[in-house]
């Protein structure tokens, strides 16, 4: 991933459950810490130097994904798009890199308007 950022190819992230041997195939914050760590779940690592920054990996997710899939009103926070975002129980960019995989949502928003929260359990 490191090779291809380096080279302004566009790339994606993704969180395909079941399709990942993941520990938790559904959580794209255990797929940012493996994108960050190169680490497997199992324990082994793939191609360590390709590991990426945090903002990377979440823009991989987000802006990126959205453009790759041609999703002209999500992916980024501007106005005149769908305002569809999550608030995080952390804040992502001060963690290290071991703990990014604990990462969870708090609150999840669509359209603005909130429509999940922590709380609610």
């Amino acid at each position: 991933m490191k090779s291809l950022d380096k080279e302004n190819i566009l790339f994606s992230l993704s969180s395909d459950a079941p399709c990942t041997p993941w520990a938790e195939p559904d959580s794209p914050f255990y797929g940012i810490y493996a994108a960050v760590t190169r680490h497997t779940a199992a324990g082994g690592f793939i191609n360590e130097d390709e590991g990426i920054p945090v903002v990377r990996g979440i823009l991989a997710y987000t802006r990126d994904a959205a453009k790759m899939g041609g999703f002209v009103n999500n992916g980024i926070l501007t106005p005149g798009k769908d305002a569809d975002f999550v608030i995080l129980d952390r804040d992502i960019f001060s963690q290290k890199a071991e703990d990014l995989a604990k990462v969870k949502p708090a609150s999840t928003w669509i359209g603005g308007e909130k429509v999940w929260s922590q709380e609610k359990k």
